[in-house]
């Protein structure tokens, strides 16, 4: 029986590329965009832009599940923090943001394979 592609996929250059952009593109809109008009247009304390842009990320999120959403709620704020603490510099969240996205996949990958070849052996 030939195991699922998910399975089978390999760790590539592209797969990397793809993880990268994706967090740029999230660490773009929920911190450049949505945490900078809370706090610079609208005026909000910095914790409570803070608190309500990591919310909005983490609720992007609610498709893996409850757990997965809270995570996403502590990692935005921790993504948030370290924009401030970065000087408002965007690079620092989406290489962090993108480091733990591509670690994830890494081991996903390969308990997934795992966990195949146990069960199919």
């Amino acid at each position: 029986m030939r195991s699922p592609a998910v399975y089978r996929e390999n760790f590539s250059l592209l797969s990397i590329l793809f993880i990268f952009a994706a967090a740029s593109f999230e660490e773009i809109i929920f911190r450049q965009v949505i945490l900078k008009l809370f706090v610079d247009q609208i005026g909000l304390h910095f914790l409570l832009a803070a608190l309500f842009s990591s919310l909005f990320y983490a609720l992007n999120h609610i498709y893996f599940g409850v757990n997965a959403v809270w995570q996403k709620l502590l990692t935005g704020l921790v993504y948030s923090l370290l924009f401030a603490a970065s000087g408002y510099n965007i690079l620092a969240p989406i290489l962090t943001h993108a480091v733990q996205n591509v670690t994830l996949y890494a081991v996903s990958v390969n308990e997934c394979k795992t966990r195949w070849e146990a069960k199919n052996v």
